[in-house]
């Protein structure tokens, strides 16, 4: 083993050198690690010293990498929009309360927080998103305006790589079962419900509705949008529309009863010719009483042309003449001709008869379905006014709630909202430097250095004697 000799110039004799190393093989070291020593600062420094050209460069190589990525992704802007909820007649007094009386006194109606708050959870809803997605189109948030110029076509296909790498992962992920599998609208509505803020502004009844879009006029289409579809879901909400929807609904099937009613009134109205059913009746009633008339005096005439036969048969029985028989003759055939009349009135009384019957039954079909016609009718009526008494009473309901109002239109920023250009520049330079420095101490940790006399102590052997160096050293 190499032993060596401690310099006398610099007042350290070997005795004390010896007795110092031998101390120090004697005492057993702790490389177990539990014991944490304070790293050296200036061992820090000095590594840092040494490759102080990296730690340099790395702010601006992290300053050019935001550039770029400023350059090639499209900012963010704010649109905002201020809704305030106005509240009705319901946190009034009530109308039997007087408050003219001195010695009465009515406890004050206060605002509550969860009357804002189920504002908030209306305006939360997903379904209103997707309303606003799926009336705007698959179009209006995909479609993109043609690169003209050379960094917009640049930009055009970084973009595209950039959506075709993560499609392309995507739909790996989604194969192996990891992430659902999820159309262009859904990715929209989940995007939208991401960067869809609404809050409340404390202590006042103003709810703030922020959107971060990257085009602002689009952002503003959407936020408006938004906005309606709110006020439409609210009405539905507070609005009780039972009574109407009855009224309605009642009013459908009496329409359709009563048109089909008024047709086959019509139908039956046709059947019966133009006149009206009371006159054909009268009409038939008068030729059934003429035709009975003639009827009874060709009875008559028969009756009494068969008695002049009884009488000249007597007589020519008695006596026979030849005016007794051209007489009986001219009587016979005059009761022959009189029974055919008398059986061609019968006939026609006959169907007089049926005729004033079928117009009795049609009549009182005609009548029947000419009361169903004003029944029904008299039921549109009494429903028709009861719709109408209906829709006054929701309408004063909906204006005597609370309902919310629009101050503040929905309104984009002037300046982009995200990425905050200073901010992410400042970080960017922090933390490239800290990453430099980290990168630096880590490789000089890892490379084995000889930086003062306790490490030459810890490398050697206990029982060498070590020259005694100053910590002033370079390139160790």
């Amino acid at each position: 083993m190499n032993y060596h000799r401690a310099n006398e110039g610099e007042g350290r004799s070997d005795g004390d050198l010896l007795r110092n190393l031998s101390r120090s093989a004697d005492t057993p070291q702790d490389r177990s690690g539990t014991i944490w020593n304070p790293p050296d600062v200036l061992r820090l420094l000095t590594a840092l010293e040494h490759h102080w050209k990296w730690i340099a460069v790395a702010p601006v190589l992290g300053v050019l990498a935001t550039v770029g990525y400023l350059l090639f992704t499209g900012p963010s802007y704010d649109v905002g929009a201020q809704l305030m909820v106005r509240f009705g007649y319901e946190l009034a007094a009530p109308p039997t309360v007087s408050t003219t009386q001195a010695s009465q006194q009515v406890i004050p109606i206060s605002k509550r927080l969860e009357d804002i708050t189920a504002e908030v959870q209306i305006m939360k809803d997903p379904r209103i998103v997707r309303e606003v997605v799926e009336g705007l189109g698959e179009d209006f948030f995909y479609g993109e305006d043609e690169p003209v110029t050379f960094l917009q076509k640049v930009k055009r296909l970084f973009k595209d790589s950039i959506s075709y790498t993560k499609e392309t992962v995507r739909g790996l992920l989604v194969k192996i079962g990891i992430l659902p599998e999820l159309s262009k609208l859904d990715r929209i509505v989940a995007a939208l419900q991401t960067y869809l803020t609404i809050e409340h502004v404390s202590r006042s009844d103003v709810v703030e509705v922020h959107l971060l879009y990257p085009d602002p006029r689009l952002g503003e289409e959407v936020l408006s949008r938004f906005v309606d579809t709110y006020l439409e879901r609210r009405e539905k909400v507070y609005g009780d529309d039972r009574v109407s929807t009855f009224f309605a609904r009642e009013l459908g099937q009496l329409n359709r009863s009563l048109l089909e009613a008024e047709s086959s009134y019509s139908l039956e109205r046709q059947k019966l010719a133009a006149w009206s059913i009371d006159d054909q009746r009268s009409l038939a009633v008068q030729r059934r009483e003429t035709l009975r008339s003639a009827l009874q005096e060709a009875t008559a005439t028969v009756q009494v042309a068969n008695a002049r036969i009884v009488e000249i048969d007597k007589q020519l029985a008695e006596l026979p003449r030849e005016g007794l028989l051209k007489e009986r003759g001219d009587t016979r055939l005059l009761v022959a001709a009189t029974q055919s009349k008398v059986e061609a009135l019968t006939r026609d009384i006959a169907g007089v008869e049926n005729e004033l019957k079928a117009m009795e039954e049609a009549g009182l079909t005609l009548s029947r379905k000419l009361r169903d016609v004003e029944r029904l009718r008299l039921a549109q009526q009494h429903y028709q006014q009861g719709s109408d008494e209906a829709r006054i009473s929701a309408e004063i309901a909906k204006a005597q709630i609370s309902n919310v109002v629009v101050i503040a239109e929905p309104q984009a920023g002037v300046t982009p909202a995200a990425p905050r250009v200073p901010r992410l520049l400042l970080l960017a330079l922090v933390l490239s430097v800290l990453g430099a420095c980290g990168l630096v101490l880590l490789f000089d940790a890892l490379r084995p250095k000889v930086r003062s006399n306790g490490d030459i102590v810890g490398l050697v052997d206990g029982r060498a004697i070590v020259r005694a160096l100053g910590e002033h050293g370079r390139g160790r």
